[in-house]
């Protein structure tokens, strides 16, 4: 079969649209949980009913990514092609051209495993007293930017098809320097539950993060400094 590029355009967009879904539900749970009075009960069921929607057209989404992926399988244009020095013409281009699909896949399932991660940290945070949380309020804050920030860079990239930025905070190293301090100021349980699937979140959108550096590339801007020095990078 044949879609000149077609499908990948589709898959592309549909990968950027739930990503978008993704941020925007995880930077609207993160609003609710740094509020600083609880909000009431008809404002939360309102919230609740919206992110179960949105939940279920994310689910669709990702499905509809897959179908995408089995039908880009059987792409030519998507499969490599050796050709002879004689041929060389518009038959060669990069690695990164001709056989996407590995990668495509190991996106899908980083997203798909976000949104089962995101959906158990809604039932999590839904159930954490809100005084509970107040203590660790400024260290939440710091990864919740840090994680909205990643998923955003890899929406525009896949929507845009360009290179990310060279400079990205790594969720996980943001995550590790919070966690001891987190555990030491909240209720142990509460704060258990939270880390743990937490740190899982932190892990794949790092692991998404490195996915789209790997479709689209790299912007250099800085020159002359390094993640070590800057204690940023993956």
């Amino acid at each position: 079969m044949i879609f000149p590029k077609r499908v990948g355009f589709i898959f592309l967009g549909g990968m950027a649209k739930v990503i978008e879904d993704i941020r925007e539900l995880y930077s609207g749970l993160s609003s609710r949980t740094h509020s600083v009075t609880a909000e009431p009960k008809s404002e939360l069921t309102r919230a609740d009913s919206y992110s179960a929607k949105r939940e279920l057209r994310m689910r669709k989404l990702v499905t509809r990514e897959n179908i995408h992926l089995g039908q880009m399988e059987h792409e030519i244009s998507l499969i490599p092609v050796r050709v002879s020095a004689s041929y060389s013409f518009p038959l060669e281009s990069t690695s990164r051209e001709q056989k996407p699909i590995t990668s495509y896949r190991k996106a899908t399932d980083y997203v798909q495993r976000l949104v089962d991660l995101i959906i158990g940290l809604r039932h999590i945070r839904e159930n954490i007293p809100h005084r509970a949380a107040a203590p660790v309020l400024a260290y939440q804050k710091r990864v919740d930017s840090c994680i909205t920030l990643a998923l955003y860079a890899c929406e525009h990239a896949f929507r845009s098809q360009r290179a990310l930025p060279h400079i990205l905070p790594s969720c996980r190293k943001v995550f590790d320097a919070e966690l001891r301090i987190d555990t030491l100021q909240r209720d142990v349980g509460h704060a258990m539950a939270e880390n743990e699937v937490m740190e899982q979140v932190a892990c794949t959108v790092d692991g998404l993060v490195q996915v789209a550096r790997e479709l689209f590339g790299m912007r250099m801007w800085l020159e002359g400094v390094d993640d070590v020095h800057l204690g940023i990078g993956l």
